[in-house]
């Protein structure tokens, strides 16, 4: 089974323009998250044809839909525990 960080990666259950979607264990909160991953292949061949600012833009705007997420409170929108950058 595939880890990130203290994740253990259960299955995958889809994916985005920019990321996957992952059902996975979290050992700390002993219970079953939903994480989403950029996918970076995509953003290196940006970074690597000089696209610097289009591989910024998507990390925002990951990081901007991950916190305006975490603002809502309702049973049927997922809780956002964590959003970090994972090297």
């Amino acid at each position: 089974m595939e880890s990130i960080g203290r994740y253990e990666v259960v299955q995958r259950l889809g994916s985005g323009s920019h990321c996957d979607v992952l059902l996975c264990w979290d050992d700390d909160a002993e219970s079953v998250v939903k994480l989403f991953r950029i996918r970076g292949r995509r953003l290196k061949r940006r970074i690597a044809k000089g696209d610097d600012e289009l591989a910024a833009r998507v990390l925002q705007n990951f990081h901007n839909k991950a916190n305006l997420t975490a603002s809502l409170n309702h049973p049927n929108i997922i809780n956002v525990i964590e959003c970090a950058l994972a090297v």
